[in-house]
């Protein structure tokens, strides 16, 4: 068997809950987490009554950045340097690098749940890219532009044409209405007033 292709597997997190303590040095999943991965269906890892203690390293000892990962061998989410991980072989699964309290390239969902020193975030609080990247999708950009010409317009005051017409002489200069133009000034959102511009 062909055991390298399993080698740096990964785990997507879709439910549940892990908790990281920095102070203490711990990991603990405290609500039963489904996770799909890349090379199989899907693995259910089950809540543990206590938690477990993060791996030593010098890594570890000196804030480098881990890789957070899953020991199917022994059901357990734990935080590895690369030597570590690559050590679990065809049981280990890549879940998120770990680095200044933040994943970077994550395999979770960005509302699963974390409790981050007693602190219960999603985790799309704490990816990395929230806190460095400004980068907004295509998709997503027209309705935030849209929502900033929208409140951009709310202190403003606008002036509508409802009817008549309006001369533009671009030779001269000169705007003039014909033969009278009827607009709506609006002073701000909840008011305004009719006036004709002779």
């Amino acid at each position: 068997m062909t055991w390298h292709k399993y080698r740096s597997a990964k785990m997507f997190l879709a439910t549940g809950q892990f908790a990281i303590d920095t102070v203490n040095r711990t990991i603990q999943v405290t609500k039963r987490i489904l996770a799909v991965v890349d090379n199989g269906a899907y693995y259910w890892i089950s809540a543990s009554e206590e938690p477990v203690p993060m791996l030593d390293s010098t890594e570890a000892e000196k804030h480098h950045m881990l890789i957070l990962a899953y020991d199917s061998s022994i059901d357990q989410i734990n935080l590895y340097n690369t030597a570590q991980f690559r050590a679990l072989g065809v049981n280990g699964y890549y879940i998120a690098a770990w680095y200044e309290n933040h994943f970077w390239y994550p395999h979770m969902g960005s509302s699963f749940s974390i409790v981050l020193d007693g602190t219960t975030y999603k985790a799309g609080e704490l990816f990395d890219e929230e806190r460095r990247d400004s980068y907004i999708e295509k998709k997503y950009e027209d309705r935030f532009q849209q929502l900033r010409t929208d409140l951009a317009g709310k202190d403003s005051r606008h002036m509508y044409l409802a009817s008549g017409g309006i001369t533009i002489d671009q030779d001269a200069g000169t705007i003039g209405s014909v033969p009278s133009v009827w607009v709506f000034r609006i002073r701000s959102t909840m008011s305004g007033s009719w006036q004709a511009i002779r």
